[in-house]
């Protein structure tokens, strides 16, 4: 697998230093960060020559904060699904001649997303999302949602055959990315963009006045959580319209990763582009019928893969055919592969 790494440091000094890099098994003992000392897996020492404008591993300079950036296949690594959810730790140590000054680790995980001729897949192999729409909500407490709960929404998610959440409407705690991370659940992380019922459509996605605050969250939800194996898919809010506004979050959300594809679907009806307009990677309409998204899937003029972001609301007297989209969940048409809600 290859390991990329960004690393930012800053110093008032123009010194030498080194990072080492050092990656372990993962011997997790509990859902909740519990481990055990792992094996050697891998170890880089990197120089960071701060008296140097040259350095090897520099690729942005800004006064006192450099980026050094590193990249090489680890071999013999176990790969991450939902399925399989291997884990590792990735250690960084700062030094500075024999000294260690600081100490940062998380964990990680081997896995690729990619769009293969209209396919979403995962590792290079075809996907199928069976999705939930998942708000941070308690019975008991409201929004104070405790790790044992979020643990026990994902226990039930894994126990009733589903493997992806959609953090609808806006990004979660961290320690839910760190529980999907551990139990092996694909996530839609979203941003905390929403627009719904205003009119004209996208009136604020279109107003400059409000351009930094729309990239700044998506942008920060990037840079919170994208070491999150979990996290398959960006996307840019819900039901805010389309515009200016969002497609600069898009291209600022580019620069900072390129892994992912992104998803947004803009409004829900024809003039907010069903879910296929510029901004999304993967045709992701709201509660199309089942003739309707058979006709997407026999769209010839676009291949982009077909995965619904919210289908199956349960309210009053609604679910009865469930069983019909599954059937086209399942059935030979690979661009048509699942949705996200079950409310």
């Amino acid at each position: 697998g290859r390991l990329s790494l960004s690393v930012d440091v800053e110093t008032s000094s123009n010194e030498c230093y080194s990072l080492v890099v050092t990656l372990y098994d993962d011997e997790q003992c509990n859902k909740f960060g519990g481990r055990q000392s792992g094996n050697l897996v891998w170890s880089r020492t990197m120089s960071l020559d701060f008296t140097m404008h040259e350095d090897a591993n520099l690729v942005k300079d800004n006064d006192s904060i450099k980026t050094f950036e590193l990249s090489e296949i680890v071999c013999n690594v176990s790969q991450w699904t939902a399925e399989g959810p291997n884990l590792y730790t990735l250690v960084l140590a700062l030094h500075k001649e024999k000294q260690c000054l600081l100490v940062e680790s998380c964990r990680v995980g081997f896995r690729t997303v990619d769009i293969i001729d209209g396919t979403l897949t995962i590792n290079g192999q075809p996907v199928t999302i069976c999705g939930v729409n998942r708000h941070e909500h308690d019975p008991d407490n409201g929004k104070v949602v405790s790790l044992d709960c979020m643990a026990g929404d994902i226990e039930a998610i894994k126990l009733n055959n589903f493997n992806a959440v959609r953090t609808s409407h806006y990004p979660n705690t961290s320690e839910f990315y760190r529980l999907c991370d551990f139990f092996g659940v694909y996530v839609c992380d979203e941003a905390n963009i929403e627009a719904h019922g205003i009119l004209p459509s996208g009136q604020l996605i279109n107003d400059f006045g409000w351009r930094d605050e729309i990239v700044s969250r998506v942008t920060r939800m990037i840079h919170r959580d994208r070491n999150h194996t979990c996290i398959i898919f960006w996307s840019l809010g819900n039901e805010a319209g389309r515009g200016i506004n969002l497609s600069n979050a898009r291209e600022y959300l580019r620069r900072l990763d390129r892994s992912r594809p992104i998803m947004y679907e803009s409004g829900g009806d024809v003039a907010r582009g069903v879910g296929k307009t510029e901004l999304t990677d993967i045709i992701c309409p709201m509660y199309p019928s089942v003739d309707e998204l058979v006709a997407l899937g026999d769209d010839s003029e676009d291949d982009r893969p077909i995965v619904l972001c919210e289908y199956s609301h349960s309210m009053g007297n609604s679910n009865g055919n469930l069983h019909l989209y599954f059937e086209l969940f399942w059935g030979p048409e690979h661009r048509i592969q699942e949705g996200k809600e079950m409310n």
